[in-house]
């Protein structure tokens, strides 16, 4: 059976996920929030981050959890292929 590919992300109105200075202030994680989100990762097997959204990820200690989910982070700036993966 094909898998799901589900894409989660969060944008302004305007069009951004941050700001000028890379500040995500304005998503507010509300408990309802996290309850959907909660739901979601429990069904995750793999997850694709992009660097900035795993270090912000890595940052709040969340990101992919369980041991049989895989974390792969896409980046042109990172300089090592192994990354470390303590919360993602």
């Amino acid at each position: 059976p094909m898998r799901k590919v589900i894409y989660g992300g969060a944008c302004s109105l305007d069009g951004f996920v941050a700001d000028a200075t890379g500040q995500v202030d304005w998503l507010h994680f509300s408990k309802d929030v996290q309850a959907v989100m909660a739901r979601s990762w429990a069904t995750a097997d793999t997850v694709l981050f992009g660097r900035k959204t795993w270090q912000v990820a890595q940052a709040m200690g969340g990101g992919a959890t369980g041991p049989t989910v895989k974390s792969y982070v896409f980046s042109t700036t990172l300089t090592s292929r192994k990354v470390p993966m303590a919360a993602c």
